[in-house]
């Protein structure tokens, strides 16, 4: 049950990613810092909402949800692009970026509720 949400949580987050590219697109924002700026935003935000709809408790659970959903997004960009862009797609430091920004808030979330829940210290 676990696996399956989340790989559900990664098809939501590439859903609304790819929503979010495509009003940019449609805007004319793709390829200027903005467009960059906006969509880190949204990346940051998805993955940090399905963070927290997993209720990522620990490393350990935030180190599967991070790998797991940049499988499933890898997973998703291979499909959907690569017959298209080839392996010329993988030498963009923007997609690696983004790799790396979904991976990002599962750990800070994570973080901030281990900080939480530590007793405070009595000196």
């Amino acid at each position: 049950m676990y696996l399956v949400r989340l790989v559900g949580w990664g098809i939501v987050v590439y859903a609304v990613v790819q929503f979010a590219w495509r009003l940019l697109a449609i805007y004319g924002f793709t390829g200027t810092t903005v467009g960059a700026i906006a969509l880190t935003i949204v990346i940051l935000a998805v993955s940090a909402s399905a963070s927290r709809g997993m209720r990522v408790k620990n490393l350990k659970e935030a180190a599967m949800c991070a790998c797991a959903w940049v499988l499933v997004v890898a997973c998703f960009d291979w499909i959907l692009y690569y017959p298209f862009n080839g392996p010329a797609m993988y030498a963009s430091v923007s997609l690696w970026l983004g790799y790396l920004a979904l991976a990002i808030p599962p750990f800070v979330i994570a973080l901030i509720l281990l900080v939480r829940r530590k007793p405070p210290s009595v000196s």
